[in-house]
């Protein structure tokens, strides 16, 4: 039953990017969520993205499901990977041990202190760079997927009417 729900969903997309006036604002809008999913501000994520869209020409709704590829299943994937990059590019490696046998709970907080101030700068520049590379990718595939979708459009109402038969109306979302 999933793989019926995942393919109406995809439906409603496609219909939807389709018959969007410009993609392209479709396009932007993913973009900016993607980007915004992907900072440590969980929670905030759908409010930043549709502050961006409007202040963009990138429609609002897009964005807000655009934040889904920061989810509980894939954040904890990319704060691993942010930090891996931003280590790489800035050079800096955290040096602080999360041991916490035989340490009090005032030493243990002092050390996560210190563990997240080494890690901030490392970690803040691999955000930067994955949450551009992420958004340009997003909007890369979606603006190749409305072209794609328009072309498959335009080559069955050819087909139609070459066949003589007057063109089927578009899939409308229930």
């Amino acid at each position: 039953m999933p793989v019926k729900r995942i393919k109406k969903l995809w439906r409603r997309f496609a219909a939807w990017l389709v018959g969007h006036k410009d993609p392209k604002e479709v396009a932007l809008g993913l973009a900016i969520g993607a980007a915004v999913s992907l900072t440590p501000l969980i929670g905030l994520h759908a409010v930043l993205a549709v502050l961006l869209a409007s202040i963009t020409p990138s429609n609002r709704l897009a964005a807000i499901l655009g934040t889904q590829v920061g989810n509980p299943f894939t954040l904890p994937f990319f704060f691993w990977l942010e930090y891996k990059i931003g280590s790489w590019i800035t050079g800096v490696q955290v040096t602080t041990s999360l041991s916490f046998s035989h340490i009090g709970l005032e030493e243990a907080a002092g050390r996560m202190v210190q563990l997240f101030g080494e890690a901030a700068w490392p970690y803040s520049v691999g955000m930067v760079i994955l949450a551009v590379l992420v958004g340009l990718a997003v909007y890369g595939l979606t603006v190749l997927t409305a072209k794609v979708l328009h072309l498959r459009m335009r080559r069955r109402l050819v087909d139609t009417e070459l066949d003589g038969n007057p063109p089927s109306p578009p899939d409308t979302p229930a």
